[in-house]
């Protein structure tokens, strides 16, 4: 016959002892920093894996979505161009503003989307957090992780608008070189 639990917990043992023998935690308390860290890394390759399928959710897995991640900040930055470039002349002793105007605008969009979205991964996946046991912190890191899959072509064609800007604004003569792609 088995033996009977007493008071003092399974083996004699007062029960946060046993669940400490045994490795078990408190549901609902926050871990340390340094484990919490360790657990996010660990689960980096499924931090990839969903951000790959966020991106490819959204807009990656058709020509039209690919067209549109990057139509989308271009008509973005014409119309700041048309309105504080060439409207307002809002130069500010700026060589080449439409280069500015272009870079700023489609970083902004960038950074902006990526603080939204990060802070709605959480309550908009609320179902996958109550069903499984992982680091939190996933679900933001796989969201920014997708919206930087989504910023190579959006990079391209900011360079090639500042070049053409440059080149045509500012009437001077510079090659893409290594170090554009390094900044």
């Amino acid at each position: 016959m088995g033996r009977s639990l007493d008071r003092a917990g399974f083996e004699g043992l007062p029960a946060d002892q046993l669940a400490e023998k045994y490795g078990l935690q408190q549901l609902g308390v926050r871990p340390p920093l340094w484990p919490y860290l360790q657990s996010v890394w660990a689960r980096r390759s499924f931090i990839v894996v969903l951000a790959r399928s966020k991106a490819r959710a959204e807009h990656q897995n058709t020509f039209l979505g690919q067209f549109w991640s990057v139509l989308n900040p271009i008509m973005n930055a014409l119309v700041y161009v048309l309105i504080f470039g060439f409207l307002l002349k809002t130069t500010r002793g700026v060589e080449n503003t439409v280069g500015f105007i272009v870079v700023g605008v489609f970083m902004y969009r960038f950074f902006s989307e990526s603080v939204t979205d990060a802070a709605k991964s959480i309550p908009k996946n609320m179902n996958l957090v109550r069903s499984l046991h992982f680091p939190r912190a996933v679900l933001p890191l796989s969201t920014v992780l997708a919206q930087v899959s989504t910023l190579g072509p959006v990079i391209a064609v900011m360079a090639f608008f500042t070049w053409l800007s440059d080149r045509f604004f500012v009437h001077t003569d510079v090659t893409p070189s290594w170090r554009w792609v390094l900044i």
